[in-house]
């Protein structure tokens, strides 16, 4: 598999700010390479419009009789102007929109191609932040990006009106621009540190956002797990973002009155400098003076835009940690829009054989301290931080690139360094073949789910491979393998379209029988090529719809993790000893995880996991505990 999508934390990001703001000018010359160009001509033509505007104002200033002519000029250039320049700003715009849609589409496909283990680690708050709120700030950097272009130009026009004019204004304007940028630096750096610390706090603040939604129930009905959660949680993560957000603002502000210095530093060096030791005639100088004022109006834009360009760098900078760097080939191929690679199953499939395959990993220890001017020092009287299942680790969240490093399953074998705790599992050695009924069993944080995860293909292997009829399973073949399975986890997620086992016949009137089989047929209704609700269900009867899906999939094999552990007596009875005998003469292999040690006996094996080692051998623990099975 491809160790750029295995680990895109370790992708080589740019370490300047100045090197993403160019593969944000390059991801729009590639996307759009004649709307760049015309966009820099029609800066240019406003730039040059402006500096025309100036000079026949100073013209008319010291030619009264010209002046009838002059204003039929001053008109027609102040019309060219508003038109070039609404045209180079509203035409890109449509381009960066069009951009920001192909980046959200592309993300999309990145995140599909992650290898689970990577989303299990950063969270689901990482990843929605990367795509609601990296995606909107890049997005604002691309539509500034036409009136820089615009600003930068007319900056150039100026400066060389300027050496037109006087070349010792030119040396003053030339020298005190790269100055103040120098000292603008200095507050530019420390808003730009503030705006990734802000980022990293979103990511905080989603994962409480997202507790607060999913855990309400809990939060009604306790009263002091509510304080808790709204002072030291949602709250103040809320006050926290809006505290890094007035801070960042007012370092960019100060920052921002650098350019009035600047302006008044070269204005009086002029007057008061060169023009007492030099006296320039009234009409360069009036001219000098407008052709100064003129030009300092770009520089006060490039300023005003930097905050947003900072914050379009800081996304960069986060795509980039999460394996989305905008330069990268792989990444430009994703903006294209191919359609998705399928790969049919191998339905003619012999054996799955896993071989001495062990899976390995670190979890940050949730009870770490939080970083330098973190919650600890803020919330002394109250030391208990919230933490949300969906970060699992909040504080980690706070570190430098907002990645916490977090798994949820497996076992904990020892603990490391600085507050980590080792994870494995393995080495498992397994064999799955047509018609055959496995159960996984083990205590809770066994590794099953783990196993089962590596098993679909969902995780890779630290070590160790999965052959299928002997052939190893790599990048080239995994879509293919992974079509082999159709699972529910007991995370698992139900879309309400209907699908069936290809991608061209939607069998709704097997979809409907199901319903019927399941006990759901009063419940839902198949409304257009869509079950009529997912969400007004029990938790056993969503697992009975997540089943439906899984038997109009049809795929060879089937993972159930846990399905049983909702239903009622009746069904449970109903599930192993009708369903699952039933998947078995069809000959799909049926890999259940159960702990419903009466239904042991069932099964053709039964695998037992402790500790995330897996206890040999495996017929005959079943057969000494729950007597004889087939073979």
């Amino acid at each position: 598999m491809d160790p750029a999508l295995m680990n895109p934390e370790e992708n080589q990001r740019p370490t300047r700010p100045s090197q993403h703001v160019l593969q944000i000018l390059k991801l729009t010359w590639d996307r759009h390479p004649w709307l760049t160009i015309g966009t820099a001509v029609s800066g240019a033509i406003g730039g040059f419009t402006g500096i025309a505007i100036v000079d026949t104002i100073n013209s008319a200033i010291h030619d009264a009789s010209g002046r009838p002519r002059l204003m039929l000029i001053f008109l027609a250039l102040a019309v060219i102007s508003i038109v070039v320049r609404n045209a180079a700003s509203l035409i890109p715009a449509y381009a960066a929109r069009e951009i920001a849609t192909s980046l959200r589409a592309a993300i999309s496909r990145k995140i599909l191609k992650t290898p689970l283990e990577q989303i299990d680690r950063r969270g689901v708050p990482n990843v929605l932040t990367l795509v609601n709120e990296d995606i909107a700030q890049l997005m604002g950097t691309l539509l500034l990006l036409p009136m820089i272009l615009v600003e930068v130009i007319t900056l150039v026009f100026g400066l060389g009106y300027l050496f037109y004019l006087s070349r010792e204004l030119l040396l003053i304007t030339a020298i005190a621009i790269p100055l103040g940028w120098v000292s603008y630096r200095l507050f530019l750096r420390r808003g730009m540190f503030l705006a990734r610390k802000l980022r990293d706090e979103a990511i905080v603040f989603n994962s409480h956002s997202l507790s607060l939604l999913y855990g309400i129930k809990e939060l009604q009905l306790n009263a002091r797990r509510r304080r808790w959660f709204r002072l030291t949680g949602f709250e103040f993560s809320s006050r926290r973002m809006a505290k890094l957000d007035y801070f960042q603002t007012a370092w960019y502000t100060a920052g921002g009155n650098i350019d009035e210095i600047v302006y008044y530093i070269i204005v009086g060096s002029f007057i008061f400098g060169v023009s007492a030791m030099i006296t320039p005639e009234p009409v360069v100088l009036t001219a000098s003076i407008m052709a100064l004022m003129y030009v300092i109006g770009p520089v006060r834009s490039l300023v005003a835009t930097i905050p947003q360009v900072g914050q379009g760098v800081v996304a960069c900078e986060r795509l980039s940690d999460f394996g989305f760097p905008l330069a990268n080939k792989e990444i430009q191929a994703l903006l294209q829009d191919s359609p998705d690679s399928w790969q049919q199953p191998a339905r003619d499939w012999v054996c799955v054989d896993v071989q001495d395959v062990r899976v390995s990993y670190e979890e940050n220890n949730a009870s770490g301290a939080f970083p330098e001017g973190g919650r600890e020092n803020e919330e002394a009287d109250d030391p208990e931080q919230p933490t949300s299942e969906f970060g699992n680790d909040v504080q980690s969240l706070l570190n430098a690139g907002g990645t916490a490093d977090v798994f949820h399953a497996g076992s904990p074998r020892q603990s490391g360094s600085g507050g980590r705790c080792k994870f494995e599992l393995g080495p498992i050695n397994l064999q799955f073949r047509p018609g055959e009924l496995v159960f996984i069993v083990g205590s809770n944080g066994s590794g099953k789910s783990t196993l089962a995860k590596v098993l679909t293909g969902l995780y890779a292997p630290t070590e160790g491979q999965i052959l299928l009829d002997g052939v190893p399973v790599n990048a080239a073949n995994l879509e293919r393998y992974r079509n082999l399975f159709t699972s529910v986890f007991t995370d698992f997620h139900l879309f309400d379209r209907v699908l069936g086992n290809d991608r061209q016949h939607d069998n709704v009137a097997r979809a409907k029988e199901l319903l019927v089989k399941l006990g759901l047929a009063d419940k839902i209704e198949i409304v257009r090529n869509r079950f009529s609700t997912t969400k007004a269900l029990s938790n056993g009867q969503r697992k009975r719809l997540s089943l439906i899906c899984a038997y109009l999939e049809d795929r060879p094999i089937f993972v159930l993790d846990e399905w049983a552990a909702d239903q009622d007596p009746e069904f449970k009875q109903y599930f192993y000893q009708v369903l699952l005998d039933e998947l078995r003469r069809q000959g799909k292999c049926i890999v259940v995880i159960s702990h419903d040690d009466r239904y042991f006996e069932l099964a053709d094996r039964v695998v037992r996991l402790k500790e995330g080692r897996q206890e040999e051998p495996e017929l005959e623990f079943a057969r000494q505990r729950y007597g004889t099975m087939d073979s």
